[in-house]
């Protein structure tokens, strides 16, 4: 019986976990610093950001051979833990950086969120940041 139970327990855990997309080669989120993003002043504001929501002073898309690297500057919970996630649909792909902590603050903070996605036909995509 505890046999079954655990088995169950194990099919359970593994079906409710977010499965990573497979061409997903890295995530990495790297604390920047805790001023806002919003404000004028700040060296990290964005006065021409793109309607992806991408900033050319901060953020950077690079393609090179079968791989895409994505970094950008995120305003993130202080208090979070992230991991993230790709979701590629047609000649789009979804940039999705997800707060895995229990934990959740009043304070913000920037990190920047590094991607390194696999593409394998060398495609150019719409690249969304949510």
């Amino acid at each position: 019986m505890k046999a079954l139970n655990l088995f169950l327990l194990l099919v359970l855990l593994t079906s409710c976990a977010e499965k990573i997309h497979d061409r997903l080669i890295s995530f990495s989120s790297e604390m920047i610093t805790d001023e806002m993003f919003f404000e004028p002043e700040s060296k990290f504001y964005c006065p021409s950001m793109d309607e992806e929501g991408f900033c050319p002073e901060t953020d950077s898309i690079i393609y090179k051979q079968d791989t895409i690297y994505i970094s950008y500057i995120a305003n993130v919970n202080n208090c979070g833990e992230y991991k993230g996630n790709v979701d590629i649909r047609n000649d789009s792909i979804f940039l999705e950086g997800n707060d895995v902590s229990d934990y959740a603050c009043a304070s913000f903070r920037l990190d920047r969120f590094i991607f390194e996605i696999h593409n394998p036909d060398n495609k150019e995509y719409t690249i969304v940041k949510y």
